[in-house]
Order: structure tokens, then sequence, then C-alpha cells
């Protein structure tokens, strides 16, 4: 499977995931490495809200992050086409 994006672009990428949202490959380039808040089962009347990762492509994490804030983390200083979790790979964001 190729990186849609780059085929898109008319040059050819090996993809090595497939975007959580569309379903689209996604290369080393192209990929957007998120965080995602997911609800899960508590004792009754507590909220339990856990983080896992996410693989995106790059349309869909600016849509996940500007739409769904809560669910995809941002951290508040970037701006909202940038998910948390590039942020870190990229330096510009620690994990604490």
């Amino acid at each position: 499977m190729n990186c849609l994006d780059c085929a898109v672009q008319q040059h050819e990428a090996p993809a090595i995931g497939v975007c959580a949202l569309c379903g689209a490959g996604v290369c080393l380039q192209c990929v957007r490495l998120d965080t995602r808040t997911m609800p899960t089962i508590g004792s009754p009347g507590v909220a339990v809200r856990r983080t896992t990762r996410s693989i995106l492509c790059e349309p869909c994490a600016v849509v996940a992050s500007t739409m769904h804030p809560v669910a995809y983390a941002n951290d508040p200083t970037e701006p909202p086409d940038q998910p948390a979790a590039t942020a870190m790979r990229d330096g510009r964001l620690s994990a604490g």
C-alpha cells in the first residue's frame, strides 16, 4: 500500500499506517501522530478518561484537532491544526 497524499502529489511512498478516521494510507512524512482521549467504564458516577495514540493523515488531523479538541487533545500554545502528539514528536511540547 502507498501513501494516498503522496500519490495525489504524483510521487510514490510506502504507507506505514492507516488513518484512523478516513482509512487512507499514510507514509512517514505525511503521518500525524495524535493523542486521543477515550472515555472508559469506571465506577458508577466516576468519569474515567484514558489517553491513547492515534494515526491520522494531515487533512483528518486538522479537522479532528479543530472540531474535537477534547478528544484530540491540543496544547493551548499550538495552533489548532497541530496535534499534541505531533508537537511532542517534533520536540515543541513536553510530556509532563
